[in-house]
C-alpha cells in the first residue's frame, strides 16, 4: 500500500508539471479515483485529466490523451452540436 501511495504522489507531481506546462491557466486538479471494483479493467487508480485519462497499475501507468479537435467532434456528435465541427466517420 505504501508503494501505491508513493507512486500516486510521484506521478501526480509529474502530471501536474507536464500538464501545467501545456496550459498556463489550468483549473483542473489531479484527483485519483481508487478502483474498488466499479471498473472491470485491471488498474488500481484512475485520474481524469483535462484532455485524457491516466490509469495506474501495480507495475506502471498508462496515459490516454485525446486530441482537442477529436474530443470536440465526439461531444458535438453526442450532444447534437450546431454542425460546425467535423462529423465522425
Amino acid at each position: 500500500m505504501i508503494g501505491l501511495i508513493a507512486m500516486k504522489v510521484f506521478f501526480s507531481t509529474i502530471l501536474m508539471l507536464f500538464f501545467g506546462q501545456l496550459s498556463a491557466q489550468s483549473f483542473y486538479g489531479v484527483e485519483f479515483i481508487e478502483n474498488k471494483g466499479q471498473w472491470k479493467e485491471d488498474y488500481a487508480f484512475k485520474s481524469i485529466l483535462g484532455n485524457g485519462v491516466a490509469y495506474f497499475h501495480s507495475n506502471g501507468f498508462t496515459i490516454a490523451i485525446t486530441h482537442p479537435d477529436d474530443y470536440a467532434a465526439i461531444m458535438s456528435s453526442i450532444h447534437g452540436g450546431n454542425g460546425s465541427s467535423t462529423p465522425l466517420l
